[in-house]
């Protein structure tokens, strides 16, 4: 609230409500003192808008498939944005290994997505947004994402000044170390059952809207459960929505329980047997929000998980 309220102060006070929610978009430019207005919250008065890359960002070697976009200097953060036609794991390759030639490493991915399982694309990539972290002590962490908007794909790079995410002022080994403990913590409390979660691939032509992986403890926590979710829109009905996530359900080895199909929701139960002789439960919910929109869920359990205690599974 403080930012928007510093924001606030700067607006002219003779402006009417009625003019103020007028909702006018800026067109091809913003005034620089706008912009400063709008952007610069303040902290360190900090602000500048590059047609180029900002004389302060670590140098790479540009590959001809990209063009540059404009910097910004906001803060203590900087940006570059490029623009390419190239794919999202070309683009980012490209530019992450100008850098690693240069002496940058990789940062291992702190949350890293299970490829193969749950909701994913047709052409095996991921419903979350593709990104990639670098590093080097004398400059700190860079994050590089892709981002397309309209017919245009951009490269994101981030950069903090003065090691804007080690604030610690940590070298790039320590702050791997740390992370890959952080990461070997992670894998043994909850890939257990995660293993058993279905590749469900999404049908051509859908619009990825959003993704989000849930991971739930049996009781007072552990890896009995696991469940995915995504937003997307399907040019399908219902119920061939559903048929086409349970036919793959059961080619991958799940028999089938149950099922419901309304005009709304779909529901489905799926069990297996796995290792140790442990039955799990599969169970995969559609709720259609639009017309052509749908809240997808996937969960896969330990039936009874919370009253027999945490089950190990090996990975």
């Amino acid at each position: 609230m403080r930012y928007l309220f510093s924001l606030f102060l700067v607006l002219p006070f003779s402006v009417s409500i009625s003019d103020a929610a007028a909702d006018t978009p800026f067109v091809n430019s913003i005034p620089l003192d706008v912009a400063e207005a709008l952007f610069d919250f303040g902290i360190d008065n900090n602000f500048a808008v590059y047609s180029d890359i900002m004389d302060d960002f670590p140098e790479f070697e540009m590959p001809s498939d990209f063009e540059v976009v404009g910097s910004v200097l906001q803060n203590r953060q900087m940006r570059v944005v490029l623009t390419t036609q190239l794919n999202e794991a070309d683009a980012i390759e490209a530019i992450a290994s100008s850098y690693l030639d240069d002496g940058w490493i990789n940062m291992p991915q702190f949350n890293p997505r299970p490829e193969e399982t749950g909701f994913v694309s047709a052409e095996n990539s991921n419903i979350r947004p593709r990104y990639q972290m670098i590093c080097h002590d004398d400059h700190g962490q860079m994050n590089m994402s892709y981002r397309q908007r309209s017919s245009e794909n951009y490269l994101v790079m981030g950069l903090g000044i003065g090691f804007g995410f080690n604030r610690n002022w940590q070298s790039c080994q320590e702050m791997i170390s740390q992370q890959e403990m952080s990461l070997a913590r992670m894998s043994g409390r909850n890939m257990g059952i995660q293993q058993y979660m279905p590749r469900l691939e999404l049908p051509d032509g859908t619009t990825q809207g959003g993704y989000q992986p849930l991971m739930i403890g049996g009781g007072g926590g552990g890896n009995n459960s696991y469940e995915t979710d995504a937003t997307v829109e399907i040019e399908m009905d219902l119920e061939d929505v559903f048929q086409h996530f349970a036919d793959q359900i059961v080619e991958q080895g799940w028999s089938s329980d149950s099922e419901s199909v309304g005009t709304a929701t779909a529901t489905g139960t799926w069990t297996k047997t796995v290792e140790n002789d442990t039955n799990i439960v599969g169970r995969l919910n559609i709720v259609r929000s639009d017309d052509s929109v749908y809240d997808l869920s996937m969960q896969v359990e330990v039936p009874g998980g919370s009253r027999r205690g945490t089950l190990i599974f090996s990975n």
